[in-house]
């Protein structure tokens, strides 16, 4: 994956000052939305995800100078997306776009695009490793946020640790602890 760093410190800098940040995906990308949400809002900034084409139109539309604008595609010209983006920066929010294609529609509503780069330009295959290159992108920006404001990070992971404690399946007392013979009635 090829990356421009100076694009991606910019693309840092403007999630790390938002007010808002809103990801968009339709398709391949939608499931990419949501962890990059996940993700971005567990490290304690504003993050929001949408991927329904009704849902994205109403939050680009809602958003406001201070906010940030997320479309993820891989060929740039997913219909939906491609709008959102559009209404957003029509809206005065800021615009990041990822893609596999620089020139691509996307492009065009966008303050600054970050272009991962795959083997699938020369062998399409259903965008499987720029699936791959875009999370990677998204994982590596998250990386970013976190080490530019470590306390932010580590306060907000020890809150959704705790919070999400009971969710998790905690493992059984061991059946020689019990005193039984091991074996399950």
């Amino acid at each position: 994956m090829l990356l421009d760093r100076a694009a991606f410190t910019q693309a840092v800098n403007l999630l790390q000052q938002a007010k808002r940040i809103v990801f968009f995906g339709i398709g391949t990308s939608s499931t990419i939305a949501a962890d990059a949400f996940y993700r971005i809002m567990r490290i304690g900034y504003p993050a929001f995800y949408a991927v329904d084409p009704q849902i994205m139109r109403t939050l680009a539309a809602a958003l406001s100078p201070g906010s940030v604008a997320v479309g993820i595609s891989h060929s740039g010209e997913t219909y939906d997306t491609v709008k959102a983006v559009r209404i957003a920066r029509e809206q005065g929010a800021n615009t990041l776009v990822i893609t596999s294609y620089q020139d691509s529609p996307i492009c065009r509503y966008a303050d600054l695009a970050l272009t991962a780069f795959s083997d699938e330009i020369r062998y399409p295959i259903e965008a499987v490793s720029s699936r791959i290159a875009h999370v990677a992108l998204l994982d590596a920006l998250c990386v970013a946020l976190s080490l530019r404001e470590p306390k932010r990070t580590s306060r907000h992971m020890a809150l959704g640790s705790k919070y999400l404690e009971d969710f998790r399946v905690k493992a059984a007392p061991s059946s020689s602890a019990k005193g039984s013979s091991g074996g399950r009635k």
